[in-house]
Parts: C-alpha cells; structure tokens; sequence
C-alpha cells in the first residue's frame, strides 16, 4: 500500500510547522529552503523513489544513491488549508 499524506497525519503537522517557521522544526532540516525572515504562502512535497547506485554507476558518478521523481505527494497547500486538515497534535 503506498503511503499518502492521508495515512501519514504527521505530514500534514510538519508542513504547518514549517509554514509558521517554527525553529525547532526548521532544526530538523538540512537546509532550510525559505528566505531569512520571510514565511513561506503555500508549501508541497514531491515524491521520488530511491534506489542504491550498482557498483559501476558509483565508479562512474560517485553517487551512492539514484533518486527518481514519481510524483507530488501533496499539491501547493496554504496554513489555512492545513489547518483543516491537520489532526491535533
């Protein structure tokens, strides 16, 4: 069965935090993708499958890891859209 936002509530409770720029959920990112001081309007999530590179396209690329784009996992959604559908924390 593959995981949707619907089935993952959490999700949703994450893009919230990161849309009210709460710093405790921006620590947990390597990198934090928004301007200093600005807050972001909408946010969305895409989706990609990862695989482990074979040995010869790590020779080739020194990449350990291959990452495909399958999807949007959640369209461009607002604070007030999420917080209709983020469950209680």
């Amino acid at each position: 069965m593959r995981p949707t936002p619907r089935r993952q509530p959490w999700f949703y409770r994450l893009l919230v935090k990161l849309l009210e720029r709460d710093a405790r959920t921006e620590s947990l990112l390597a990198e934090v993708p928004f301007e200093d001081g600005e807050r972001p309007t909408h946010v969305r999530a895409i989706r990609y499958r990862y695989r482990y590179t074979t040995p010869e396209e790590r020779k080739e690329t020194g990449e350990w890891w291959h990452r495909e784009r399958v999807g949007t996992y959640v369209h461009p959604v607002g604070l007030a859209d999420l917080r209709t559908r983020a469950p209680a924390a």
